[in-house]
């Protein structure tokens, strides 16, 4: 895992607050990704944009809370137009 902006310090990178515990002040992704990131920042910048990287790795615990949340709010909107669905169909 290498800083996303590690091959083009022009990339934004602003972690979100919940991956500070993690990662710190990093946005980590794959090597292969940071190459790829720097080549369409390099294409975005003769178009006079840039990137903003504000994920890359989710530690496992945040992507779990992530993954129930949204099943949450799912079952909500499905129980409020009055489906009613198993946990293994809200999967």
């Amino acid at each position: 895992m290498v800083d996303a902006n590690k091959y083009d310090p022009r990339i934004l990178s602003l972690p979100r607050e919940d991956m500070l515990p993690y990662t710190g002040e990093r946005v980590l992704v794959r090597d292969t990704v940071a190459r790829k990131l720097a080549a369409v920042n390099a294409r975005l910048k003769e178009q006079g944009y840039g990137l903003k990287v504000l994920y890359g790795y989710r530690h496992p615990e945040l992507q779990k809370a992530y993954f129930e949340n949204c099943m949450t709010q799912i079952k909500k909107e499905w129980d409020d137009e009055g489906e009613i669905y198993t946990q293994d169909e809200l999967k």
